[in-house]
């Protein structure tokens, strides 16, 4: 069976919207989301530092730790952040915001 998990945002007449639809077709719209295998360290930054009416900057600064976090703690996930700005005055779209040639695991084994 193939399905699809996505995150949709935009605007509208009552303003930003976000929602999260799962592969089963169930939704929820919510102030942030994440999905993916790195997604419950991404959920933990988010959840400490998200606040309502956060500028621009602060808000990708925060999205941008909250990938890492992913990153970093899940094998799986990639090393790659491209960050999608979506505001009325349009869009912003920065490919390879952060790019690691190299992740590597720490440890002793």
């Amino acid at each position: 069976m193939i399905s699809a998990a996505l995150i949709v945002g935009g605007f509208d007449l009552s303003g930003s919207q976000l929602y999260s639809i799962h592969p089963y077709g169930s939704g929820e719209r919510l102030p942030f989301c994440t999905m993916g295998s790195g997604s419950l360290s991404a959920i933990s930054i988010l959840e400490k530092y998200y606040q309502d009416k956060m500028n621009v900057d602060a808000a990708v600064h925060i999205i941008k730790q909250a990938v890492l976090a992913g990153i970093y703690n899940d094998i799986g996930s990639g090393g790659n952040i491209d960050i999608c700005v979506l505001t009325k005055k349009g869009l912003s779209y920065n490919r390879n915001s952060y790019k690691n040639e190299t992740k590597q695991i720490v440890g002793h084994f």
